[in-house]
């Protein structure tokens, strides 16, 4: 099973395009739910992950927002 770290962000193509060209690291997968305001991308890096994920409402919009990404 990969272990997977999610990293809020505020716009999922802008920090899988900044991921992509610093890092090299390949798109797994991507998913949106259109009800909640969110999207998520999936990179892959080895036996691990990482989830880039945006969100319009809730609680990952708020970590943006009072953090930063």
């Amino acid at each position: 099973q990969l272990k997977t770290l999610t990293a809020a962000v505020k716009a999922v193509d802008a920090a899988l395009a900044t991921f992509q060209k610093n890092f090299g690291f390949p798109l797994a997968r991507r998913t949106l739910d259109a009800k909640s305001g969110s999207a998520s991308a999936f990179l892959t890096i080895g036996a691990a992950e990482i989830e880039l994920r945006s969100s319009t409402t809730g609680p990952v919009a708020e970590s943006v927002t009072a953090r930063g990404e």
